[in-house]
């Protein structure tokens, strides 16, 4: 009898473990709280190019450059440690028509296992730093590596701001090919897709930009070629990309790209 008990409850225990680990990483997944991770069907047939983990020196300069020569509107998921170090590419990001987004400040690996009071400083640092330097201050929100606990979203929605998952990645944060990055990114794509790419490396990782440079201009004409635009994720999701501005801070205007 016991043992027929404890099988049971380590069946339980793992049903309950699963549930939990999909809630928290599927970026669909909505238990814990309102995710957006697609554009409506209605919208014209549109994608949005996300870039995480910057700014970053070196890399999301080059990134930019790509977005330029092509005519591709885009959104930066920015970590506000990042920005900090290096406000003059945050600028050149909002100049050049860009969103910009908030990716939390330290970008934590063991976040998951903090309370609501550390995600809200999180989210507030980040929207600090770049309404210090853009004079906007962001709406959407990014998790650290997509992962949403109940205390993240709390944290997003106490602040009024949107979290953001995806329905494409590129995988381009770990060791991968420029082929690979264009078959997970062009396949099968909805209205509204949201691609995920990296124009940076979390805090104490680093990794080549090279793949991720060399897949997005064959990424951009495959999607053209499908019979989509790009456009920026408030356009996307409709929604705002920016909330109050700083009465002090700098004016600056980040539209929409070409």
């Amino acid at each position: 009898m016991i043992i027929p008990l404890l099988i049971g409850g380590v069946a339980g225990v793992s049903i309950v473990g699963s549930c939990i680990g999909y809630a928290t990483a599927h970026p669909s997944c909505q238990w814990f709280g309102p995710v957006r991770h697609v554009g409506s069907p209605a919208l014209p047939p549109r994608v949005a190019l996300t870039f995480d983990d910057g700014p970053t020196p070196g890399q999301t300069e080059r990134i930019l450059a790509v977005l330029a020569e092509h005519a591709v509107p885009a959104s930066f998921f920015c970590i506000g440690r990042n920005v900090a170090a290096a406000p003059d590419l945050l600028r050149a990001i909002a100049d050049g028509g860009h969103l910009v987004a908030n990716h939390s400040y330290d970008h934590p690996r063991d976040g998951c296992f903090s309370g609501r009071r550390y995600w809200i400083d999180q989210l507030e640092q980040t929207n600090d730093a770049i309404q210090q330097v853009i004079g906007q201050r962001p709406q959407l929100f990014r998790p650290p590596m997509g992962l949403k606990t109940p205390r993240v979203l709390y944290a997003a929605r106490k602040l009024g701001m949107t979290t953001v998952t995806w329905t494409h990645r590129g995988l381009d944060a770990w060791s991968t090919s420029p082929n690979k990055i264009v078959g997970r990114l062009t396949h099968r794509l909805p209205r509204g897709a949201i691609l995920v790419l990296h124009d940076g490396a979390e805090p104490g990782r680093r990794r080549s930009i090279q793949p991720t440079l060399d897949a997005l201009p064959v990424v951009i004409d495959c999607i053209r070629t499908q019979g989509f635009t790009f456009a920026r994720l408030d356009e996307i999701l409709s929604v705002d990309a920016y909330g109050r501005t700083s009465q002090a801070g700098p004016e600056h205007s980040a539209g929409p790209g070409g």
